[in-house]
């Protein structure tokens, strides 16, 4: 199974509602960009039909923007917007719930997290039990290959969009 991990687009510069941020025009082709390369990896790597089976979105306004960016290239199944994967969420709730999506649904072949900084240089970092403390450039994604056996993931790829 492949977990995907990215970070929005880029957005509108800082104001007093952080979770009403709108992307910009590039944080817009960042998203669409990032759809068409998960597409491909999927297309290189996975075996089946090419598609997530589930998305956990923050559900702050830019990352819904860049799921939906994302999603024009990709088929995505399920769709759960949670407040676990705001910028200060906690990493290893992530992982438990992770855990548990897959241990109830074995034949899942991909999933994606569409969340924030912190958070998403944190996740690498838990799921793989290995300091990588990445740094994600807005609309970055990176590959993870997960092992349910050891539930433990390995660093495939990573992808940063063209500026």
């Amino acid at each position: 199974m492949y977990i995907f991990i990215m970070r929005h687009g880029e957005a509108e510069p800082l104001s007093d509602k952080d979770e009403k941020r709108l992307l910009t025009s590039i944080g817009q082709r960042q998203a669409r960009e990032a759809g068409k390369w998960i597409q491909q990896f999927l297309e290189q790597h996975a075996s089946g039909e090419v598609q997530i089976d589930l998305a956990l979105v923050s559900p702050y306004k830019r990352t819904r923007q860049t799921f939906e960016g994302v999603r024009k290239s990709l088929k995505v199944e399920n769709i759960q917007y949670s407040e676990d994967v705001v910028p200060l969420g906690n990493p290893q709730l992530v992982q438990d719930y992770l855990e548990a999506v897959i241990a109830s649904k074995p034949d899942y072949q991909a999933l994606l997290i569409v969340s924030h900084m912190p958070l998403v240089s944190y996740l690498p970092d838990v799921l793989c039990r290995q300091l990588y403390s990445m740094l994600f450039a807005t609309g970055s994604v990176c590959a993870l290959h997960w092992d349910p056996q050891l539930n433990l993931a390995k660093l495939v790829e990573m992808w940063h969009p063209q500026n």
